[in-house]
């Protein structure tokens, strides 16, 4: 699985740790580990993403079937193949590495039923999956005239400029992936209308400002990334509302300030990824995530001791709280972390012995 496929910018991340003091020595090994998390999220959302379709698939195929005989082509909307066309241009689409039908959406003499990496049932657009294709250029504003789309697909390409605010006017929205390309600017607060959104992935682009606190009416999301950005301010305390969020990863930006109590009451949460930004304060309150299986504070500017409440976290695989400024011993409660298997505790101020469990 290459590096293209789950949205992992190398250059970037190495770029990333040198500018928060991670040393050259220590490169090959933190660049492994965010490799690894990387993958594991892109395989976990492509899992779920692909069980909800295959339902839908089904579920589509036994309504159908008594009718497929007489089943007529339907052409999509003159709006839906306008913004298809704009799509098309504005990201010079005479240069991607794939674009069968794209040629004929001009000629409405032709009705549009099969394009490279467009989904189309009965009419209507419900997929465009234009990842990796060498898209080059800005998204337009038509992007939001597509009334029925569920994934917008569009990672790994040279997507620039910002996000169109049009974003918001997909309603059908459940899966948004633009890792790895170069979109900058503020993510717009009209994302927040996007209510049946469950996948947000905006990792390795130039996205700048503050979260939206609009995400917070995204009660259906259970995944959100833009990690390796260029985020600045507070995490919006207001992502406590997302009751249904699994995974959370800010990694590689530059927030500030401490981790939002309302954050650590999040039901569901499996996956809390912060590390390489600026946040501080102290691990407090982190044990009511009892679901957690990766937490990943490290490079940050947290301080106090490691509490031994941690050890409550008993579905926790992965604690890397390298980097940081705690003190103190570490707590022996950590070795009853049966499901523990990557421990960094490095870069810190510790004092006494590792225990002799968490040593093996």
């Amino acid at each position: 699985m290459s590096d293209k496929e789950i949205g992992f910018n190398e250059n970037k991340v190495i770029s990333s740790l040198k500018a928060h003091g991670v040393k050259n020595e220590e490169l090959a090994s933190r660049v492994s580990s965010m490799r690894d998390l990387q993958k594991s999220q892109y395989l976990r959302i492509q899992k779920s993403r692909n069980e909800f379709f295959q339902r839908n698939i089904i579920q589509k195929t036994s309504k159908t079937t008594t009718t497929a005989k007489s089943a007529v082509v339907v052409d999509i909307s003159q709006t839906e193949r306008q913004a298809l066309i704009a799509l098309y241009n504005s990201t010079t689409g005479s240069n991607w590495y794939k674009q069968s039908g794209w040629s004929n959406l001009t000629n409405n003499n032709i009705k549009v039923t099969d394009l490279y990496g467009v989904t189309i049932e009965n009419g209507k657009v419900i997929k465009i999956q234009l990842y990796d294709n060498n898209l080059s250029g800005p998204l337009p504003s038509e992007i939001g005239s597509f009334p029925y789309l569920q994934e917008l697909h569009l990672t790994s390409n040279n997507l620039t400029g910002t996000l169109p605010t049009q974003i918001g006017q997909l309603k059908n929205l459940e899966i948004l992936y633009l890792t790895q390309n170069n979109l900058s600017g503020e993510l717009p607060a009209e994302i927040g209308q996007l209510t049946n959104i469950k996948y947000i992935s905006c990792g390795n682009n130039q996205f700048t400002g503050t979260l939206p606190v609009e995400i917070s009416q995204l009660q259906n999301l259970e995944y959100f990334d833009i990690y390796n950005n260029s985020i600045t301010g507070n995490i919006p305390p207001q992502i406590g509302l997302l009751s249904k969020l699994k995974g959370l990863d800010l990694s590689s930006n530059q927030l500030e300030g401490t981790i939002p109590t309302q954050i650590l009451s999040l039901p569901n949460l499996e996956g809390l990824i912060l590390s390489l930004n600026k946040l501080n304060g102290t691990l407090t309150g982190l044990n009511q995530l009892k679901k957690l299986v990766r937490l990943d504070l490290s490079s940050n500017e947290f301080t106090g001791t490691i509490p031994s409440e941690l050890s409550q976290l008993t579905n926790l695989y992965e604690l890397d709280l390298l980097g940081n400024h705690l003190t103190g011993s570490i707590p022996l409660e950590l070795c009853s972390l049966a499901k523990l298997v990557d421990l960094n505790l490095g870069a810190n101020e510790l004092t006494g012995s590792i225990p002799l469990k968490l040593d093996n």
